[in-house]
């Protein structure tokens, strides 16, 4: 099974789902990132040139999930950071802490492969099923 798989919802344009699966919920968290940054700009290629601290906190897992994407996101379009490397800190249901490894320079010379404005609450999941962790969540286009 691919880490993740993306599709866009029938009837709904402007939307975009996101299925992500890992062996653990780090990397349930690590492959979430990537496969975000990825549908924006490709991340092979990309190398950190520096180290980001970031923490994120919410009432249960999947609201975690959900507000650490979103800083991914805040870090492509806010900073025009390219985020590329993620380790993982410290994993609880209601707080997240990793280090997030950011290439200065990769989405300006790359540039943006699709533009993904927020990612949503709707139908956003994380769970633990048939022996992997999954994540799902809808994101705005």
């Amino acid at each position: 099974m691919a880490a993740f798989d993306f599709y866009s919802l029938e009837g709904h344009t402007a939307d975009l789902c996101l299925k992500v699966t890992g062996k653990s919920l780090e990397v349930l968290f690590e492959n979430s990132a990537i496969a975000l940054v990825d549908l924006i700009i490709p991340v092979e290629g990309l190398k950190p040139s520096r180290t980001m601290d970031v923490t994120v906190s919410g009432e249960d897992i999947t609201d975690v999930m959900v507000n650490f994407l979103r800083e991914i996101l805040y870090l492509i379009n806010g900073k025009g950071l390219a985020p590329c490397r993620i380790k993982i800190e410290r994993l609880l249901h209601t707080k997240f802490e990793a280090k997030v490894g950011v290439d200065e320079t990769g989405l300006a010379q790359q540039g943006m492969i699709q533009e993904i404005k927020a990612v949503t609450y709707h139908d956003a999941a994380v769970e633990h099923k048939d022996g992997l962790w999954q994540a799902r969540f809808i994101m705005d286009v």
